[in-house]
């Protein structure tokens, strides 16, 4: 097998790796670290797949992608550098071992069949060869085995693992740059002695240095899979003298699973303006004028008297309104971390954030319904029939009417931005009301049930889990329903999402100050905010009813 191929079957891995993970050990080159190819080659694959899943992306952030690609290149020179290293190292091993026959190979051949002038080669100087091969330094023979791991016994062809000597250490001392042998106090004092008799040069003087070595089977290198194989081989089963009954260690989950969803449907629903500076100023909407408008006969035009004004056609002026302004508002998120945390317990540090992610986009979508519900016209509870679902159908149907009649609307789509526990509401009561054969019926009729009473009405429903949620009693059992339901109804279009951008420093942000705490910080910001420019929309409130499980009226 050649050496590429070696190096290659040693880096086909299936990745488990994140792209936050990658960047981490992309950002480990360079810094003293010995990283294996295996680690570079998944950090630079998921880099590369990240930066694929982009493709057909309407609207790149070109500065975010070029940023990424760089990051790939930096990754795909450390796996080529590695890889060089390896292949140098396996080349230097097998061009020490170029002249020493190997007796098993020499087995499988049959000595009859082979020509020994066939090859040129054979009437070569072997030390010929022994000058052009790449050597180290002299060991001792008992040490090149050891290092080698190889079996001592000759004869043999298996290898076998030499039992470390973990209680091995090597620790000298280091006097004005020298090994001292047996150094002891008195050599100290004379150090320090002869240090402060000499003049006083720029910066520090290091007198003396202890310096202790451990077997590299003791020395933890920082990763997380390699440290727990370590401590594995000192506490595992195997390791340990089996004394009775169930003496193990127990086994670690590292991962922390956030199942939460970052969805955004009342974000998602409206319309958006890019809000590049922060501020929009505009003139409110022009609704139906309540004057500048009338009827004229024959009588009014031989009543007319040209010194009576009040005998003339009546005309409405039109002034230059006002402008209106609206401007965004940040959401953020801001979090720090210990470096050993954040270091060692990646999967927590992780799982933190992709948790405060679900909760800022809560934050978002309950903020964007409150300002949604400022700029209403008018709030009411409509009308209590027993019913959630009559509660609901009825009410919004009526509201919706009256919104197109009171500006001539047409057919224009009424957009509902209402809680998705409504859903759960409506079903439970169609439910008892006998509209199901059972509640294990498909629950997805409920929504279609109330979906198309409301198309008939020609409002699209907008659902949001962040709004009016059941909750739970103050023992955290027994959860309830709210006792209303708050809800906006507008024409489409009467609302506007404000997008000002994002401001992300990632989450890997160091200072002077976090630096001397030990910690990392994570950041980011959201831009936005809504327009509300129209001439009428409605704040509902829905009476939550839901019929016992009795035999409730239809």
């Amino acid at each position: 097998m050649g050496t590429a191929s070696r190096i290659h079957n040693q880096t086909r891995k299936k990745s488990t790796m994140d792209l936050q993970q990658a960047l981490s050990i992309l950002g480990r080159v360079g810094a003293g670290e010995t990283l294996s190819l295996s680690e570079l080659t998944q950090a630079r694959d998921v880099i590369a797949r990240q930066l694929h899943s982009l493709r057909g992306s309407g609207s790149p952030d070109l500065d975010a992608l070029t940023t990424l690609r760089e990051s790939y290149f930096a990754a795909d020179a450390a796996v080529k550098a590695v890889t060089e290293q390896q292949e140098a190292a396996i080349a230097d091993v097998d061009a020490a071992l170029s002249d020493i026959p190997d007796p098993d190979a020499e087995a499988e051949g049959d000595p009859e069949d082979e020509d020994p002038e066939a090859d040129p080669e054979d009437d070569k100087d072997p030390e010929d060869d022994s000058k052009s091969v790449k050597k180290g330094k002299m060991l001792s023979v008992q040490e090149a085995v050891k290092r080698l791991g190889l079996s001592g016994t000759p004869g043999t062809a298996s290898t076998q693992v030499n039992e470390p000597d973990l209680a091995a250490t090597d620790t000298r001392v280091l006097i004005g740059g020298d090994v001292v042998q047996s150094a002891d106090i008195r050599s100290l004092a004379e150090a320090f002695h002869d240090s402060s008799s000499r003049s006083l040069k720029a910066g520090k003087e290091r007198v003396a240095r202890i310096e202790t070595t451990y077997a590299d089977e003791r020395t933890l290198s920082g990763k997380i899979n390699a440290d727990t194989r370590m401590v594995d081989a000192f506490v595992s089963p195997e390791a340990v003298v089996a004394a009775g009954g169930c003496c193990s260690l127990p086994q670690p989950i590292y991962s922390n699973p956030v199942n939460g969803s970052t969805d955004r449907p009342i974000k998602g629903a409206l319309p958006t303006l890019g809000a590049t500076r922060g501020k929009f100023s505009f003139f409110p909407a022009i609704c139906l004028p309540v004057d500048g408008f009338g009827v004229w006969t024959c009588d009014d035009d031989e009543a007319v008297d040209e010194s009576d004004p009040d005998t003339w056609k009546v005309c409405a002026d039109v002034d230059c309104d006002d402008a209106d302004e609206v401007d965004v508002y940040a959401v953020y998120s801001c979090v720090t971390v210990g470096n050993y945390q954040a270091r060692f317990a990646p999967e927590q540090w992780q799982g933190y954030l992709s948790a405060l992610a679900i909760q800022n986009a809560r934050r978002g979508e309950v903020l964007l319904f409150e300002q949604m519900r400022d700029q209403v016209i008018s709030t009411y509870t409509v009308d209590a029939l027993g019913s959630i679902f009559a509660n609901v159908v009825n009410g919004v149907g009526t509201a919706a009417a009256a919104l197109r009649q009171d500006q001539r609307l047409g057919d224009v789509q009424m957009d509902f931005f209402v809680s998705e526990t409504l859903l759960t509401a409506v079903r439970q009561d169609l439910i008892n009301r006998r509209v199901y054969s059972s509640a294990v019926d498909d629950p997805n009729v409920a929504a279609s049930l109330l979906n198309t009473a409301l198309s008939n009405e020609g409002v699209n429903a907008v659902y949001s889990q962040d709004l009016d949620p059941v909750t739970f009693g103050s023992g955290g059992d027994n959860p309830q329903f709210p006792t209303t339901l708050g809800s906006v109804l507008a024409p489409n279009g009467f609302f506007t999402y404000l997008d000002g951008g994002t401001l992300d420093l990632g989450t890997e942000i160091r200072d002077h100050n976090l630096n001397r705490q030990n910690k990392v910080a994570a950041f980011a910001e959201s831009y936005e905010g809504i327009l509300a420019r129209g001439c009428n929309a409605l704040g509902l409130d829905i009476p939550v009813e839901i019929c016992d499980n009795v035999a409730c009226p239809s």
